[in-house]
């Protein structure tokens, strides 16, 4: 669980924060969003078969520790201008998140003439969320608003994984990053749901060995994609001009079909068996140890080899 003392440090901290901002003014954490980016993020979550449907169809965006970003925002924005008249029949709702009430009270004040005026269609939302462990009011919202078609955060996750490093990754601070992967696999539509977490961390163990997503991509954020958010530029002003440019990662993860699965994983979510080294592609009849060149499934990890794995039985076309 979360303390009352990490609680009160992010309302402490926005409080801070909001004092020296100016109405209008955003904070961005890790990376400044492009359109680019927006439209990457929202294109993978249009159906498939959407233009088949007769009924309208809603995409629903669970951001997780928003702050005072503009991002949420700037998504429907994205969506009003620039894919509605794409997409015909579909609209977007996003429910920006964040534990402290105080970046959400800032937030909802900055943005009250969009939430005053936006139709029943596509719509903004701010509200608290402790992803951890979330009140009975905020599972009322996610279960009303859920389940997601896309999750993100952007430093969201980090801020759990930096507390596991400097607390030497006791079983507490692990069970903590844990719950939060299980909330959110939990709160996302089966099989096609998809959780982005963007962060300057080219890997992350703990989410590459998360049970509940079939599949984990890692896409390098160019400049097209994102710039430097306010913490991360003011971090390297004094850096020399020959250290190396931060780089900025985006891991997408989709969740695993629930009604295909029959083990149990982590916190009760089910996925599949571990998978035999005799298995074999029925394409390229390669084996599954052949695959992975005789490698121990311990050098990445069980979870990420049936990935690959399941991804080059899928996509393999034979020799």
């Amino acid at each position: 669980m979360q303390s009352p003392r990490t609680l009160k440090f992010w309302d402490d901290y926005h409080t801070q924060t909001v004092g020296n901002q100016e109405v209008d003014q955003a904070q961005e954490w890790i990376l400044r969003p492009t359109p680019a980016l927006l439209g990457e993020l929202l294109e993978r979550c249009i159906p498939k078969d959407y233009e088949q449907k007769k009924s309208d169809t809603m995409i629903s965006v669970l951001e997780i520790g928003c702050g005072t970003s503009t991002m949420a925002r700037d998504m429907l924005v994205f969506w009003e201008e620039h894919m509605k008249e794409l997409h015909k029949g579909i609209y977007l709702h996003v429910l920006a998140t964040d534990v402290s009430s105080v970046c959400i009270d800032y937030s909802k004040n900055r943005d009250q003439k969009l939430l005053q005026n936006q139709g029943r269609s596509s719509s903004l939302e701010y509200s608290t969320l402790n992803a951890v462990e979330p009140a009975a009011e905020e599972r009322a919202i996610l279960e009303r608003r859920g389940p997601f078609d896309l999750i993100f955060d952007k430093g969201g996750l980090d801020t759990f994984l930096f507390r596991s490093r400097h607390r030497g990754r006791d079983d507490s601070d692990q069970t903590v990053v844990g719950t939060v992967l299980h909330n959110i696999c939990s709160w996302l539509k089966s099989s096609t749901g998809i959780y982005t977490t963007m962060t300057t961390r080219s890997k992350i163990k703990l989410l590459r060995d998360y049970r509940g997503f079939r599949e984990i991509q890692r896409m390098k954020l160019t400049q097209k994609l994102a710039a430097s958010g306010e913490l991360e530029s003011k971090s390297s002003k004094n850096k020399p001009e020959n250290m190396k440019q931060i780089e900025y990662y985006a891991h997408i993860c989709v969740k695993i079909d629930l009604d295909n699965s029959h083990d149990v994983g982590l916190k009760g979510t089910r996925v599949s068996e571990q998978t035999p080294d005799t298995d074999v592609c029925p394409q390229c009849l390669i084996a599954f140890i052949s695959f992975r060149g005789g490698q121990s499934l311990k050098e990445q990890g069980a979870h990420a080899w049936d990935r690959k794995w399941n991804g080059h039985k899928t996509h393999c076309k034979g020799n």
